[in-house]
């Protein structure tokens, strides 16, 4: 699948676009995956991630996903970090939507 790495040549990313194609006809990615996937590689956003969180305990219970434009997991998660305690909050999953 697509991991979002710079594309050097054509030949890459007919690749990369073949790629993205077998993983929409084969059912691992949905069609908004795909989009997403295309518009990352032909330069025109950025990736958006999912952050699902569940609260700590002594903070009050809740869980919740919160969504970002992101580079990269790590961006997303610093993202999601900004303005948080990080003692309250417990990440469960990062992921691409």
């Amino acid at each position: 699948m697509y991991n979002g790495s710079q594309i050097k040549t054509v030949k890459d990313m007919k690749e990369k676009i073949l790629s993205i194609a077998s993983d929409l006809r084969e059912g691992h990615i949905t069609s908004n995956e795909a989009e997403n996937l295309l518009l990352v590689l032909f330069g025109v956003s950025k990736r958006k991630f999912a952050v699902e969180w569940m609260r700590n305990y002594n903070y009050g219970i809740g869980s919740g996903t919160e969504y970002f434009n992101a580079e990269s997991k790590e961006d997303a998660l610093k993202l999601f970090w900004e303005g948080k305690n990080k003692e309250a909050f417990e990440v469960s999953t990062v992921y691409v939507c």
